[in-house]
């Protein structure tokens, strides 16, 4: 009891060993559950409507440092929770609808020490700043004030994770262009709407600031919580690098926007939560970004320390249990975000990595009508970098090797063989489900045409031969007793043995996979 009141600071609250569980899915929908009488709501109102006014008064241009001072003080934890329970109640929202609650939120989350996402306080901030954030997006889109009534038919008392719902479905009429998805309504007149400024420019340089800053706590909530949807906050951050590409040197861009945005936007699609809407449109957002390997790999792609290394693989590792809606090639662009993140210490995560990357492939492959090219292409990716992972652990202090018995066991029972035969087997007519149009150069038809196309793409006979021979080449990292011992106990000794010959013979013919085609990791941004 001593040491979670000395976890509790008297004005920020919990910190975040403690407080991402009190905002998980569970928590959330629990409380909802409770009844709350209406002299109870009214109360809640009441502060939430103060608090909110407190708040926009801090980014008042004229406002003197002893209010500033006054009011960062009145506007304790309590009022902050009371105003996101208010929130969720039905008919609520339009009382967010405030650029100036946006900006408010984040100086606010900038008071808090040493970090904003270390106490709750900071997260409280952060979760009200995302709420006012997507309705003023919502409401900025959309003309018909009656729009806004966002709200659940099962639950009323739920508006928040509607809300969610509504802004990613928002977006991905914009990024699709789609008007007719938003469920039959067409409540677009004009672009104009799209480029509304909602937060002024410094405040959005500040809050990516804080983000890349913090980013092992912003992190750990995320993934402890998986109930906030950022999504409208992504894509307000895009614009704002995208802006500023044409007012900066390029090579302060890349480190102190572009990379910042791409490590916040990775982390958070690690620790998004499961609602496909939101999975849709943050697929589109990292897909409108620039192209370039180097951005997900650079230096500055790195972990915090030990503790957010393996935080960031077991994200990794749970994704096809949380996101199974996600597409394969969303999926090799992580594991090239990951790779970094592997360093000594993280040996025990190693195997449930790479069952998740098996289990992944597997998904898509039994999938109704499998794009053999792509499949062979992301299936490349997971490959390589689980060489170069074993390369990197190989002078792993690690005595016991554990890890990698078990990691010989993945590979047997994920039938990680049988996984490059099946997609051997996929028949599929390239030529009817491509159509093919005039300038489309990564046609699959006109990439399958040649062993080598255009710029250095590989192609599918290419694709296969590297497969096997990094499979046999991983396979020969495993010391051999490990695998003896799985197959023994397998009931695919034969097959596996006969096949792994052939793959070996692979491996060998190629000698180095590298040298094959271009960078496998590159493929992921084709």
């Amino acid at each position: 009891m001593t040491e979670l009141v000395s976890q509790i600071h008297l004005r920020w609250g919990r910190n975040i060993t403690q407080y991402p569980k009190l905002y998980s899915s569970e928590a959330i929908a629990a409380n909802i559950k409770t009844p709350v009488d209406d002299t109870k709501r009214a109360e809640l109102r009441e502060t939430a409507m103060c608090t909110i006014q407190e708040i926009c008064i801090l980014v008042d241009p004229n406002i003197n440092t002893h209010t500033y001072n006054n009011l960062v003080v009145r506007i304790t934890l309590g009022k902050l929770e009371a105003t996101l329970e208010t929130a969720r109640f039905e008919g609520e929202l339009e009382s967010f609808t405030l650029p100036s609650l946006i900006a408010g939120c984040i100086e606010l989350m900038s008071t808090v020490k040493p970090s904003p996402f270390y106490y709750e306080y900071g997260y409280a901030c952060f979760k009200l700043m995302n709420i006012a954030l997507s309705i003023c997006l919502v409401k900025h889109i959309c003309e018909s004030d009656e729009f806004i009534s966002i709200t659940r038919e099962d639950n009323p008392n739920d508006t928040v994770s509607a809300l969610w719902e509504v802004t990613a479905a928002v977006l991905e009429v914009e990024l699709s262009g789609n008007t007719e998805k938003l469920w039959g309504v067409a409540c677009f007149e004009a672009p104009k709407y799209w480029g509304m400024p909602l937060v002024d420019r410094s405040r959005l340089n500040q809050i990516l600031a804080m983000l890349h800053s913090d980013q092992k706590n912003f992190t750990i909530a995320l993934m402890s919580a998986k109930s906030l949807g950022l999504s409208g906050l992504m894509y307000i951050l895009q614009k704002f690098v995208e802006e500023k590409r044409v007012e900066m040197n390029e090579d302060e861009y890349q480190e102190q926007i572009l990379k910042p945005y791409i490590h916040i936007l990775y982390r958070y699609r690690l620790g998004m939560p499961d609602i496909y809407s939101e999975l849709q449109v943050m697929a589109l957002i990292s897909d409108s970004r620039p192209s370039d390997v180097s951005i997900v790999e650079s230096p500055c792609n790195q972990p915090a320390d030990l503790e957010d290394s393996r935080n960031i693989i077991k994200a990794y590792s749970n994704i096809p249990d949380h996101h199974g809606f996600l597409g394969i090639m969303d999926y090799s662009k992580l594991i090239v975000f990951v790779h970094p993140f592997v360093v000594q210490g993280c040996e025990d995560l190693i195997p449930d990595m790479f069952s998740a990357s098996l289990e992944i492939s597997w998904r898509y492959i039994s999938s109704p009508e499998p794009d053999q090219y792509m499949f062979m292409m992301v299936h490349s990716i997971f490959m390589t970098n689980c060489l170069n992972i074993l390369k990197k652990l190989q002078s792993s202090p690690a005595d016991d090797q554990t890890w990698m018995a078990k990691l010989a066991e993945s590979i047997i029972t994920n039938d990680a063989v049988g996984l490059i035969l099946r997609a051997i087997l996929v028949e599929k007519d390239l030529e009817s489900s491509y159509p093919e149009s005039k300038g489309d150069e990564l046609h699959p038809t006109r990439l399958l045409a040649n062993s080598r196309v255009g710029a250095g793409h590989p192609s599918l006979k290419d694709l296969i031969a590297q497969a096997m021979a990094m499979l046999a080449l991983l396979i020969e990292m495993i010391p051999k007793h490990h695998l003896i011992i799985c197959l023994r106990n397998s009931d695919s000794l034969y097959d596996f043995k006969k096949y792994l010959i052939h793959f070996g013979y692979r491996a060998f013919y190629i000698q180095d996979a590298y040298t094959l085609t271009m960078r496998p990791t590159e493929l992921a941004y084709i």
